[in-house]
């Protein structure tokens, strides 16, 4: 005759299935830390990876021009904060996807900047990000050790407004929005008037006051 279990082994059963629950559901959720990632090959898992953790606080993009190709680009200022966690973080890989869903990264190097735990650096001024495209959404990723690898783990996404907008495409200086400046096709400044006829004066805001150009030039966009 076999007697049932007691009290006593119903217990110990229950607490190895509790245990074993428990360890299914910690492997789950570190996998799903990991499996984070960024479409790219060569993705590392490495312990560094585990212990980063970055927060995008906040992305503002502004429009230029680049007047020798004559297209109008933005670049971004981006603030970002590292927690505490160590790691051998080296470089920062950004993510920018347009609003269909399609990526384009830029990787950029820590040194300098440097970004070490629990401080911010933003990235402006001589260190501004450049975008490629429309400024929608973009992301950041660590990039670890001296080969700068790619740790399949990514920050929170953030939308970067866009503060200023590019000038306007042309050559003739007809926008009448103060500080307003055209993006030409190619700079020659053989054509280019420097305002200095007191017949055709320019005002503060860099327009034409009567909005005709000397004769023998093209355009002021030659900045």
């Amino acid at each position: 005759m076999i007697s049932g279990l007691g009290s006593k082994g119903i217990s110990s059963v229950i607490t190895v299935a509790l245990i074993v629950l428990g360890t299914i559901i910690g492997v789950a959720l570190l996998w799903a830390f990991v499996n984070k990632s960024v479409e790219r090959g060569g993705d590392t898992v490495d312990t560094d990876c585990l212990t980063l953790n970055l927060d995008l606080i906040d992305c503002k993009a502004y429009g230029s021009c680049n007047y020798y190709s004559g297209l109008g680009g933005y670049s971004a200022n981006i603030l970002i904060n590292r927690k505490a966690g160590s790691g051998n973080l080296t470089g920062l890989r950004f993510v920018f996807e347009d609003q269909y869903g399609f990526k384009k990264t830029y990787d950029r190097d820590l040194n300098p900047p440097s970004l070490n735990e629990l401080e911010g650096v933003q990235f402006g001024d001589g260190y501004a990000i450049p975008i490629p495209g429309q400024p929608n959404l973009v992301r950041v990723v660590p990039l670890i050790g001296a080969k700068k690898d790619v740790c399949p783990i990514t920050s929170n996404s953030k939308t970067c407004q866009i503060v200023q907008l590019p000038p306007p495409l042309g050559n003739s200086p007809n926008n009448p929005a103060p500080r307003s400046y055209c993006c030409q096709q190619s700079v020659n400044y053989s054509e280019c008037y420097n305002g200095l006829d007191p017949e055709y004066p320019i005002n503060m805001s860099g327009q034409l006051t009567n909005g005709i150009i000397p004769p023998g030039n093209r355009t002021l966009c030659c900045r």
